[in-house]
């Protein structure tokens, strides 16, 4: 898949999630891209994931709990 361009907040955010994966080791929950990205809403993560997801930035695994995969 093609990767597509992001907002500065879009990247801000992609950079949370790297962080993240790079301090735990795993990818982050909703909850701690919530904190680490001073974001104010889960709904707002689910958001942007989805969006990152979209333009090819990330992608999921099925059910799990903690289902980010950096592309």
């Amino acid at each position: 898949r093609m990767k597509l361009g992001l907002t500065k907040r879009q990247t801000e955010v992609l950079s949370v999630i790297r962080d993240l994966i790079a301090e735990c080791g795993h990818a982050p929950t909703y909850e701690q891209i919530c904190a680490a990205g001073d974001i104010r809403s889960l709904s707002s993560v689910h958001r942007y994931v989805y969006i990152l997801r979209e333009r090819g930035h990330l992608d999921l695994k099925p059910l799990a709990k903690q289902s980010i995969v950096l592309l």
